[in-house]
């Protein structure tokens, strides 16, 4: 997954949201937009647990891990 969000963050996306199986936010954001570029990178490390990150959510596009 974090391979997937650097080439993602090279071809200029700038927000993110991590959601469980279920749909719920795994990171803290306000709302749809998810965190600013410069959290993006570690973001998967800063989960409490990452494995159970099931989706990534792109400005609205979704990618599945």
């Amino acid at each position: 997954m974090q391979a997937a969000i650097e080439k993602l963050l090279s071809q200029g996306i700038t927000k993110v949201e991590v959601v469980d199986k279920n749909g719920s936010s795994l990171t803290k954001s306000e709302g749809f937009g998810g965190l600013p570029q410069s959290e993006i990178k570690t973001i998967v490390n800063d989960l409490e647990d990452p494995s159970k990150a099931s989706a990534v959510i792109f400005l609205g596009r979704e990618l599945i891990d």
